[in-house]
């Protein structure tokens, strides 16, 4: 059975900073946190449409954009959770270029850098090219 799940469209949308942007593509944000365990950290899936853009990612938002870019697609992503609240608006080709990284502080956002070819850990299936991941 094909299931297609579509992603509504969004108008225009105001800032924070009262700027008003109209997005190019808008995706959907899904987490985990319905099965989160305690030792567990919030993991979340984004889909186009019913096209799993990445899955099971804690830094979701700039890794899609990766993706999208990889991709051909240019232009403002928005990304809409479940509630339908905005979560971000990004210009696609500048999120590809940050992910967001732990230090004493905490979570800062910073310049992105992929990991050297094959330093992907055993245990771990990474899927060149879309940044889909799948722990074992």
């Amino acid at each position: 059975m094909s299931i297609n799940i579509t992603t509504p469209a969004l108008g225009a949308i105001t800032l924070a900073s009262g700027k008003t942007v109209t997005p190019d593509h808008v995706l959907r944000l899904e987490t985990n946190s319905e099965t989160l365990r305690p030792d567990e950290t919030m993991k979340f899936d984004v889909w186009l449409d019913d096209q799993p853009v990445v899955l099971r990612h804690r830094v979701p938002m700039y890794a899609s954009c990766r993706v999208l870019a990889d991709w051909g697609y240019s232009g403002l992503a928005a990304f809409i959770r479940p509630d339908r609240l905005v979560a971000m608006v990004i210009d696609i080709a500048a999120g590809a270029k940050l992910t967001v990284v732990e230090n004493d502080v905490g979570p800062v956002v910073r310049k992105y850098a992929p990991f050297p070819s094959g330093s992907v850990t055993s245990g771990r299936k990474a899927i060149v090219g879309t940044d889909v991941a799948e722990e074992a």
